[in-house]
């Protein structure tokens, strides 16, 4: 009767690509007690990598060692997503969970644009650094009906600071 191992939970470093090796085997037994197991080194395995219940890439998983595949895919962005196996010629399934936990840097960077001073001036919005004078981020200001204003803003758009 043939099985497939694959892991169930995948932390992966953000800017990386997700990759997982999955082992499908033959295991012969007599009275619940294994007696030998046999690699397949002839399935056809697929994987599919969904991120928000959507279907991002699909693919198919080669053969690189006794019984083993290797999964490759090329995000590298997605926080947290899931993948599904498919091993039809063998009538196999399984799934994986991957997260890319959140980095200190990009807490830090959270916890200034939340808690330093921001200024409107000139229908711009800057948020500071640490030092309360290095502009972090700048952005235009503009109303409902696109045009630039500093009262009922409703939409932000990204500048460059150095235009400060």
């Amino acid at each position: 009767m043939p099985y497939i191992n694959y892991p169930t939970f995948l932390i992966v470093d953000y800017g990386k690509k997700i990759v997982t090796y999955v082992h499908i085997w033959d295991m012969v037994s007599m009275f619940g007690i294994p007696i030998y197991v046999t690699p397949i080194t002839d399935a056809e395995v697929h994987a599919k990598l969904y991120v928000n219940d959507q279907l991002v890439q699909e693919v198919t998983c080669p053969h690189i060692d006794e019984g083993v595949y290797k999964c490759e895919f090329d995000d590298t962005s997605s926080y947290k997503g899931f993948i599904v196996y498919d091993v039809p010629n063998y009538y196999l399934r399984g799934e994986t969970q991957f997260l890319r936990p959140i980095t200190s840097k990009e807490v830090e960077l959270a916890r200034k644009i939340l808690t330093n001073m921001w200024v409107i001036k000139d229908y711009k919005l800057i948020i500071y650094d640490d030092d309360m004078y290095t502009p972090l981020y700048c952005f235009y200001l503009y109303d409902l009906y696109g045009y630039p204003s500093m009262i009922n803003v409703f939409k932000r758009v990204p500048i460059p600071c150095q235009y400060i």
